[in-house]
């Protein structure tokens, strides 16, 4: 009886973790959706994510950094941590064509939280076929983070969205300092975002005041 309640448990649960992985909408180690970590730590509410035609749950965006630092939805990372560009790997779903195109945004705040309203564009590479990074169109090379002294915690977020359309990116005027994510996807037929991650990171000394 023992034995076969213990498998009946094994089951379920095996069989929630392989839904889990399927939908990747949770965070790994954090027991909670992407989704709900951004809310909880107002992303969402600062960049005005929901201006944007999401019609699609969060995903998650795995980032790994050097020396095997992966970002898990609010991890706290060091300055010798973000120093190189990191490995993104995200799943997407196809859209109405086997073109889809898609935008990876990284943005920081200007000044650290709770005045995150100035976004400075660390990374955005745009035409994405897929979940090929690499054959994107870089309209912003990796800018690694660089948080002040004494001036807390900052937040790092990473988000993919789903292009209408092909972006040139010869009639673009990216400018990274006081980049505002939301106004630049209406403008450019984005929707989403459709995929994220974040972290925190500070000079040492420091710690995120949320998780």
């Amino acid at each position: 009886m023992i034995s076969l309640l213990y498998l009946l448990i094994v089951t379920f649960l095996t069989n929630i973790l392989s839904v889990q992985c399927q939908n990747n909408i949770y965070c790994p180690r954090r027991n909670a959706t992407v989704e709900k970590k951004f809310q909880d730590n107002l992303i969402n509410k600062d960049f005005s994510l929901n201006e944007t035609q999401r019609n699609e749950q969060l995903s998650f965006i795995k980032i790994r950094y050097l020396r095997k630092r992966q970002v898990n939805c609010g991890t706290n990372l060091s300055i010798i941590d973000t120093l190189i560009q990191p490995e993104v790997k995200f799943d997407v779903t196809s859209g109405p064509n086997d073109n889809s195109l898609f935008t990876f945004i990284m943005i920081g705040p200007i000044k650290p939280i709770p005045t995150p309203s100035l976004s400075l564009l660390h990374w955005l590479v745009t035409n994405i076929p897929g979940n090929d990074l690499k054959n994107g169109t870089t309209f912003a090379p990796y800018l690694n983070p660089f948080p002040i002294v004494l001036q807390g915690s900052y937040r790092y977020v990473f988000m993919v969205y789903r292009q209408s359309r092909y972006l040139e990116p010869d009639l673009q005027e990216i400018v990274r300092l006081a980049f505002a994510v939301t106004p630049w996807a209406i403008e450019n037929g984005l929707s989403g975002p459709i995929a994220g991650n974040f972290f925190y990171e500070a000079v040492p000394g420091y710690y995120s005041p949320r998780g």
